[in-house]
């Protein structure tokens, strides 16, 4: 059995330039044809960047955003290829890590917290003979 090559005729697909005017554009009204739910609404109000020549990138301020953009990746990315007439449209992610904070939950991871930012506490916890790691 012999295999037969098959030649895909990109001459078909649409591949109109992109602007960030054109991608918020069509983000907004996915958005508001879709109906989307309050949860992507924010992920998706954040903000984009035109990456290569196709590929928009969502920055993200967590992981949890990430697990959101997941659900709806498939659809979103269907509706900006039709919308902005370009079938060679990605989405891709990146952390924006001004924004990525650790927050702290312990007493010590608390206390450590303060200290950055008052170091004469460590004095005062002498002093006051107080324990931090409890």
């Amino acid at each position: 059995m012999e295999k037969e090559e098959v030649q895909i005729d990109d001459s078909d697909k649409r591949k109109k330039p992109l602007t960030l005017e054109h991608v918020d554009q069509a983000i907004n009204r996915y958005i508001d044809e879709k109906n989307v739910a309050s949860s992507f609404r924010s992920l998706l109000k954040n903000e984009v960047k035109i990456v290569e020549e196709h590929t928009l990138e969502l920055q993200l301020k967590n992981s949890v955003e990430k697990k959101f953009l997941g659900e709806i990746e498939v659809e979103l990315v269907k509706f900006l290829r039709d919308a902005l007439e370009n079938d060679y449209v990605l989405v891709s992610t990146s952390f924006n890590q001004a924004e990525t904070v650790r927050t702290a939950y312990t007493n010590a991871e608390i206390f450590e917290e303060m200290l950055a930012k008052k170091p004469e506490l460590i004095k005062l916890r002498d002093e006051l003979g107080l324990d931090t790691d409890f």
